[in-house]
């Protein structure tokens, strides 16, 4: 199963002896440790007053790479589109994210096999951000995916399989 970047961290800590393998994509450690730059910042507390469609469409240069298809990147959101984000949701995971007391000073606890996967045109949640993570779970593994950024699995899905298939051989 996958969850939400916090939810992923915050499960994985405490059990993370009962976890087999442990893959964290595009994700960041939160709290202070969390880097973001100002646009991305502005881009995610402007969405709140915009229909799903238009936040999707306004946050294609944060979460694609540059070269994807703007035929793929329409497929994603139209499939995002079925069940789009409502307002107060959103507000929530904005809410719940800007609370989150992070896992930075936690994160050597973890013991399960780790792949930190990141794209290096992620602009939501700059690579710095994997990297981080990548040096204090012990034993972990960091990928750098080239031309990918948020959504790398779309920007390099052929990669991203390669990646995540031979991680969890």
């Amino acid at each position: 199963r996958s969850f939400h970047v916090t939810g992923v961290q915050t499960c994985a800590l405490p059990i993370s002896e009962r976890v087999e393998r442990l893959i964290l994509g595009c994700t960041h450690p939160g709290a202070s440790d969390f880097v973001i730059d100002a646009e991305a910042v502005a881009l995610l507390t402007s969405r709140g007053d915009m229909t799903p469609r238009e936040a999707a469409e306004a946050s294609i240069p944060f979460v694609y790479a540059r070269a994807t298809d703007r035929a793929l990147i329409d497929e994603d959101i139209d499939v995002r589109m079925v069940h789009p984000t409502s307002a107060a949701g959103y507000t929530a995971q904005l809410t719940g994210a800007s609370q989150w007391r992070g896992s930075g000073e936690r994160l050597g606890s973890i013991t399960a096999p780790t792949l930190v996967l990141h794209g290096d045109e992620d602009r939501l949640v700059p690579i710095a951000n994997g990297r981080f993570i990548a040096e204090r779970v012990p034993g972990s593994i960091f990928v750098e995916l080239t031309g990918a950024s948020h959504i790398f699995w779309t920007d390099r899905p052929d990669a991203t399989r390669e990646v995540v298939l031979g991680f969890l051989a």
